[in-house]
């Protein structure tokens, strides 16, 4: 009698445990060293967390870069950190509480493919000049030969050099990036071991490993990874007087088809041409891009800035973006976060898919596209007065700031042109 009694408040008390909400992982807190398992071997790169029990913030840090992690969940299964505004993200579980969590890194390659890397991250006390890279034992720390800050560098696969800007720092820290004609590799970071130099960049979309040694002639011979399958060899000698070819010279203009004809559509499925303004127009810029691009991030917040001064005196922006799926219902909401997150205000069509050749045939009024970002500067009567391949981002340094001025000086330029060609 007592067990018959008992049998309806053990039935209702096992059907509250099964509905019961699994209790959430823990948030991090502080530092952590994360790790990618790439072919070349460790990719570590750096994570701040600041934390209470109901939210998160995270930033990941490659030298002087603080770049926020955009969107942070968890569920009973783990962590999920979300590389916003890149189609990527990280998923983790703690393997250790408060110690040591395991996972993969996912980032889109196109509708169907998915880039997969093994992921490990542990908790370390403060970002040392060893927290990245572990110090390399059997090289002895003799930095008395100081590492040049300007190099000519030749990658395996590129048909034209590249330049390198190293900064060291102490305790064998470097920093650095590469520019080349296609963009900069934005911030790396890493150290210097006696002759050997290995650095780093991860920012959502980037995978970067580098690693070099340099030789008794004072050249660097290396290996580059990115990702879980791009691998070349380089080689760099100090040069303080390396640059790269001009990136306004290297598309040509195609005078055949009127760029103003073009017509692609907008985030709503609307087609929209080219040549159609919402307001009288003295200057227009065609940005080239892709949201899964880092160089375009780093152009766009530029653009941004320039249409909010030059909107008002005529100025009109139009965003071409070609990007990873081929597929709308994919695309659409992609770019949509892009323009959130970077609080663009001028129109964005979705030209394309991600390929250089394809873009190539989307806008024959340029011989080739050869990078993105490409910028096209056009004048008050249609008139194409530059064409700018690539970009030199922030880690760049003074090759950045120079971008920025001659940018907003030709569009001053034309803004002040009243119609008449250059």
């Amino acid at each position: 009698m007592l067990l018959g009694n008992l049998l309806p408040l053990l039935s209702c008390t096992l059907a509250a445990a099964l509905w019961q909400q699994p209790a959430l992982p823990d948030w991090p807190q502080d530092w952590w060293r994360f790790t990618l398992q790439t072919p070349g071997g460790e990719l570590p790169f750096l994570v701040e967390w600041k934390t209470d029990s109901d939210a998160a913030r995270a930033w990941i840090h490659n030298g002087p870069e603080r770049w926020p992690i955009g969107g942070l969940q968890r569920d009973a299964a783990g962590l999920i950190l979300d590389m916003e505004p890149y189609d990527s993200h990280i998923l983790l579980s703690w393997t250790e509480k408060g110690k040591a969590m395991t996972g993969v890194w996912r980032k889109r390659l196109d509708r169907e493919r998915w880039q997969v890397l093994l992921c490990r991250a542990e908790s370390i006390s403060e970002p040392s000049a060893t927290a990245r890279f572990r110090p390399l034992a059997e090289e002895e720390s003799d930095h008395s030969l100081p590492l040049a800050s300007k190099w000519k560098v030749q990658f395996q696969k590129a048909d034209q050099a590249a330049v390198a800007l190293f900064q060291e720092g102490a305790g064998g820290q470097v920093t650095g990036t590469f520019m080349t004609t296609l963009g900069d590799y934005r911030y790396l970071a890493g150290r210097r071991d006696g002759h050997q130099l290995r650095l780093s960049c991860f920012d959502g979309s980037h995978a970067f490993l580098f690693q070099a040694e340099r030789s008794t002639d004072g050249s660097l011979q290396g290996d580059f990874w990115s990702g879980d399958r791009w691998h070349e060899t380089w080689s760099a000698k100090p040069d303080p007087q390396a640059k790269l070819e001009d990136a306004f010279q290297a598309t040509k203009v195609e005078g055949a088809v009127d760029w103003r004809q073009l017509q692609f559509p907008d985030l709503n499925g609307k087609l929209r041409k080219l040549g159609e303004t919402e307001f009288p127009v003295k200057a227009t810029v065609l940005q080239i891009f892709g949201s899964w691009c880092p160089n375009c991030h780093d152009e766009t917040k530029l653009l941004v800035e320039l249409d909010r001064r030059y909107r008002s005196q005529g100025l009109q922006i139009l965003a071409l973006a070609f990007e990873r799926t081929g597929d709308p219902a994919l695309d659409r909401p992609q770019l949509q976060r892009y323009r959130r997150i970077h609080q663009v205000e001028y129109p964005t069509l979705l030209a394309g898919t991600a390929d250089k050749a394809a873009a190539s045939r989307a806008l024959p009024f340029l011989d080739r596209i050869r990078a993105f970002p490409t910028t096209v500067f056009i004048d008050q009567d249609g008139r194409i007065q530059a064409v700018h391949s690539g970009f030199a981002g922030p880690a760049t340094g003074e090759a950045h700031q120079r971008l920025r001025t001659k940018f907003e000086s030709i569009i001053v330029r034309l803004l002040q042109s009243q119609g008449q060609s250059k």
